[in-house]
């Protein structure tokens, strides 16, 4: 199956589905206020999710790339439908994994909690197949892992996760095998649809749109990258967690002017 035509199909199904998605979710109220303190729809993940599966669907057939594809289906739908729970029933005063440990301990548990559990059982599901032995069960399970957290920690500000997933997306899918190209151009061609959106501020990606990308980035580069190439990546990975635990990732982007021009670029946000 050609990458082009997963791309094509996905796409077309997130064009059909986004006007009538995002009119149903603000007119049934299903709003989360933006940085800016605005309500927009926070629909942005089940988008992605539900204009995915079509794309990988269709991919499933597909040689040696069954396995992945079908690994990238269920971790997308259960990951979708988990983070959505964090998006609409979230409180949002409970932030980075040290505040829902707290809040745990205090005898709250957040959906942000049961949303990282969740996470990291699916990430250890989808480890299995793709593992020959404990160590690389344990780099993979915490490769796939961080790798969805990674965006969510990103998506603070329009458009930032989706720049984030092409950043990583468009190398792995132009470079990498089959295994990682069709499930990756399933999720893109519907993020590619949304990417405007979520640029000019009509909707928000939410916390199962970001798990969504980061996890199909993840399962695209264990597929992609060899052992010494996973490891490094999750070096990083837990290395962008650990400064985020410490320091606002905000406040480190606006620091530099770079990585602030970057954040900034194409964002067209509606009064």
């Amino acid at each position: 199956m050609n990458a082009l035509v997963i791309l094509g199909v996905s796409g077309a199904t997130a064009a059909l589905l986004a006007e009538p998605l995002l009119d149903h979710a603000t007119r049934a109220g299903v709003l989360r206020s933006n940085y800016r303190g605005r309500p927009i729809p926070v629909v942005g993940g089940l988008l992605v999710a539900m204009a995915a599966i079509p794309g990988l669907a269709l991919a499933a057939p597909a040689g040696d790339a069954s396995v992945p594809v079908l690994l990238t289906l269920a971790g997308v739908t259960g990951t979708a439908l988990v983070g959505a729970v964090d998006d609409l029933l979230g409180t949002g005063d409970s932030r980075g994994f040290r505040g829902h440990l707290g809040a745990a301990m205090r005898g709250r548990v957040t959906t942000g909690l049961l949303k990282a559990v969740f996470g990291g059982l699916m990430a250890l599901a989808l480890a299995g197949p793709l593992s020959s032995d404990l160590a690389t069960l344990v780099v993979n399970a915490l490769f796939l892992a961080l790798a969805a957290n990674t965006l969510n920690l990103l998506d603070l500000r329009p458009g930032r996760a989706l720049k984030a997933f092409w950043l990583a997306g468009v190398p792995l899918g132009l470079l990498g095998p089959a295994e990682a190209r069709l499930p990756l151009a399933a999720v893109a061609g519907a993020a590619a649809v949304f990417t405007p959106l979520d640029l000019r501020a009509r909707a928000m990606l939410g916390d199962a749109g970001a798990n969504v990308l980061g996890l199909t980035l993840g399962l695209a580069g264990v597929w992609a990258l060899g052992p010494a190439g996973r490891a490094a990546g999750l070096i990083l990975l837990a290395g962008v967690h650990a400064v985020a635990e410490v320091r606002s990732l905000n406040e480190l982007i606006e620091s530099h002017p770079w990585l602030r021009a970057v954040d900034r670029w194409g964002r067209s946000e509606e009064p």
